[in-house]
């Protein structure tokens, strides 16, 4: 708090037309009243007051986007292993590959649903791999495994290459945020949805651009969609 203080008396001396505060991940952030009079934009993450104007992934249409892909594909034996269950990601996604099954007539299978991290957030225990060997060694396994991330969907290849099971032949893999040096890497290259960084990034500063003549309490809400990126991690069944 002592350096984000800082930060703000900078920013008010330096006469910054306007501020975007970034997030490392999607969450809500209170910013109380920083010394600072100008617009500020919230990157990644949103106003708890909903008093700030913000820019965040459309993580709901991103789990939609899974599921709907591996519905469209004939998997109705899907497993799911999520994100730690308090972040806001988590949350939404579950919303929206739910509102996937709902739509293609599909019953969603609780049991199939594990939690691949932990713990408090920033000090978490990753159990994914524990959790991808449960769902594989069940009698009716899934044919096809939602990840929360991209290293979650790491974890999973794993666990499949563990047991001898082959992707996508025996497995479809879904990965989240499209972290190129696992989705690009791995073999066969993996099937996710991306976070798109750059795109939150650069409306983060048009919308800071635009703040600075618009009314006090402009507070718009801006969801950027994530999009299904194709690679060979998943098949259809026949």
């Amino acid at each position: 708090p002592e350096l984000e203080a800082e930060y703000w008396r900078m920013f008010r001396a330096q006469k910054a037309a306007a501020v975007i505060y970034a997030a490392m991940y999607h969450r809500p952030q209170s910013m109380g009243h920083p010394d600072y009079s100008g617009p500020v934009v919230l990157a990644n993450c949103f106003s708890k007051e909903g008093d700030r104007a913000s820019v965040i992934p459309d993580d709901e249409g991103g789990g939609y986007a899974q599921a709907d892909h591996l519905l469209k594909l004939g998997h109705r034996r899907i497993g799911l292993i999520t994100l730690n269950p308090t972040i806001a990601a988590t949350m939404l996604r579950g919303r929206g590959i739910k509102r996937a099954y709902r739509e293609h007539g599909v019953s969603f299978d609780f049991d199939l649903e594990k939690v691949g991290y932990v713990g408090p957030l920033m000090n978490e225990t990753i159990v994914t791999f524990e959790a991808a060997m449960g769902l594989l060694r069940l009698k009716d396994r899934p044919t096809a495994i939602i990840c929360g991330n991209d290293k979650i969907a790491l974890q999973v290849f794993s666990a499949a290459a563990h047991l001898g099971l082959s992707i996508p032949g025996d497995l479809s893999v879904m990965g989240y945020d499209d972290l190129t040096v696992i989705s690009e890497t791995l073999r066969p290259a993996l099937t996710t949805v991306a976070l798109p960084y750059f795109e939150i990034g650069k409306m983060a500063v048009e919308m800071a651009q635009l703040a600075s003549g618009e009314k006090k309490g402009w507070a718009p809400k801006v969801l950027v969609p994530c999009p299904l990126v194709i690679r060979e991690s998943c098949r259809a069944l026949v």
